[in-house]
This record gives structure tokens, sequence and C-alpha cells, in this order.
């Protein structure tokens, strides 16, 4: 019965209940939606045995045992969420003040009030240097708000040399930001770690959920990789779950990894193949016939 509910599940996320008579009767077609079943239950199969896995969830370090969570920490601390926080005001002016928008004075006003507010409340949770560098960023942050709010206006240029003289600063505080996540991660690591069975840690696997835009580069990716002596930042032990943000979703990808490593390894003597388009190949090739790169001549096409 198991295998008849999934052959039914894959039939609708193959999008078939919607298919004509003749498509829904073609046995080849039946015998495809018969692989999906087989691959879905071959992934659940994974899950159910796939050891132990570190998520990294947001703020949170997520220790998983064979798909159940047995513990989590944090790994993001108050100062992190901050000074990004205030790196992000330069960024959210420029795109504000560079707008054409007839309601920009009264945003700008409103962003006044709220920069000249976390400027009062600096010290509440800075000390220097850090303290001496936000000081510096809200600063210019107000007096570039004063310029727009004034009669006068931006002068030119004003907003693109405002974006060179903060660009060093927020990147310290993006470097500041994370040491303070590494140096909580690698705590959190090295307790897991020293709570694990012997052997756990030479068969973890690390599940780093994140957005696009941070795939490059990304800090726990590099931490991971750096520790557990991955080539590349994404590999084998090591999965990117771009924008999958609830982590039974996350999950699902470590399982897709592990079924297709199998997989890749079991036909074309590759672990990694099925990582990339198994289309991508004679895609290529027939591109190379029709389409070469820029300044070929492009063929006839057939």
């Amino acid at each position: 019965m198991h295998f008849i509910k999934s052959i039914a599940l894959a039939w609708a996320a193959a999008g078939i209940l919607g298919a004509s008579p003749a498509e829904v009767q073609d046995p080849l077609m039946k015998l495809n939606v018969a692989f999906r079943a087989t691959y879905a239950e071959a992934k659940a199969e994974s899950l159910s045995r796939s050891g132990t896995v570190l998520m990294v969830a947001g703020d949170q370090l997520l220790l998983y045992r064979n798909n159940v969570k047995v513990a989590e920490a944090p790994i993001r601390p108050a100062l992190y969420h901050r000074l990004k926080a205030v790196a992000h005001v330069p960024l959210a002016l420029h795109l504000l003040l560079g707008a054409r928008d007839p309601g920009t004075r009264e945003r700008a006003a409103d962003l006044r009030a709220l920069a000249a507010a976390a400027r009062a409340d600096l010290k509440q949770w800075a000390a220097p240097p850090v303290l001496d560098r936000q000081e510096r960023i809200l600063d210019a942050s107000l007096q570039l708000l004063d310029d727009r709010l004034g009669p006068g206006g931006l002068a030119p240029g004003r907003l693109d040399a405002f974006a060179r003289a903060m660009a060093p600063l927020v990147l310290a505080n993006a470097e500041t930001a994370a040491a303070l996540e590494l140096e909580a991660l690698h705590g959190a690591v090295s307790r897991f770690r020293g709570a694990m069975a012997p052997g756990d840690w030479d068969t973890l696997r690390v599940v780093v959920i994140g957005s696009h835009m941070a795939r490059e580069g990304e800090v726990a990716m590099q931490y991971f990789s750096r520790l557990l002596g991955e080539p590349g930042e994404e590999g084998a032990r090591i999965v990117f779950a771009e924008g999958l943000w609830q982590p039974r979703d996350a999950m699902d990808l470590l399982a897709t990894h592990r079924v297709d490593l199998g997989v890749g390894a079991a036909f074309f003597g590759e672990p990694m193949r099925m990582h990339r388009d198994i289309l991508g190949d004679g895609a290529r090739r027939w591109l190379d016939g029709r389409l070469p790169p820029s300044g070929g001549q492009t063929k006839t096409m057939d």
C-alpha cells in the first residue's frame, strides 16, 4: 500500500492528473511515474538513516540524528544584528535618495528621525572601537539627510561620494559581524562534537540555509568547508539549501543529495555527476555546434 500511495503522490506531482486520457494510459508514462515513486521512497529511506546532521538555519545551529532534531544552539549574538543594522543605514539612504520619487522627502524625514534615535542609543550597546565606527556611520548618514532636506538639496556627486566614504566602514562592520558569528558557530560545533558518539563526526553532513545573493562566500559554508576539508564550499558532505527556509525542506534537499551521490557513483563513476543538469553536457555540445561563444560566427540553424 505504501508503494501504491507513493505512485499516486508522484502521479499528482508529475501533473499527470490533468493529462489527456491517452497520456494517462501511456505505459511508458506510467513507468516513469513508478520511477518517481521509487525515487521518493529512496529519499525517505535515506532521511530515516541520515545519521548526524548539522543545519545552519538563521540564527540557530540545529543538530539532527536520523532526521530528528535533538539539540540547537544560537550562533548570531545581538551585537551581530546591531552591526548589520547600522551597516544597512547608508545602503538604505543611497537607494532612497537616488530614487526619483515624489515621496522621497517625507521618507527621508522619517529616516532621519529613526537614525537620530539610533545614534542617541549607541552607547547602550557599543564600546570603543566598535562605538567609534557606528558613530561615524550614523553621523555621516544624518548629515547626508540634513543636506537632502535643506533648501539646496544634494549637490551633484554628493550621494556617490557618501557611498564611497561609507564603503570601508560598512565592510568593517561586516567583518566584525562575521567574526562574531564564526566564534559562536565554532563554539556550538565544538560542544556538539564533544557529545557525539565515536564515528559520528566522520560521517557528519552539513546543511546551510541561505539566500541566493549570499551563496558565494557564505560564512557558514566557508567555515564547514575548512573544518571538514571539503575541496569546495559545497560537496558530498556540505549542502547549500538556497531559499529553503523551512528545515524540513532543507532536509529533503539533503536526501536528494545523498541519493544522487549514489546514482552518480554507480552509473558514471562520478559521485557529483547528478549535482549538475543531466542534460547539460548534451546542451553544451549542441550549442558549440550552432551558437559558438561570443565573437564567433553563428551557424545556420537546421
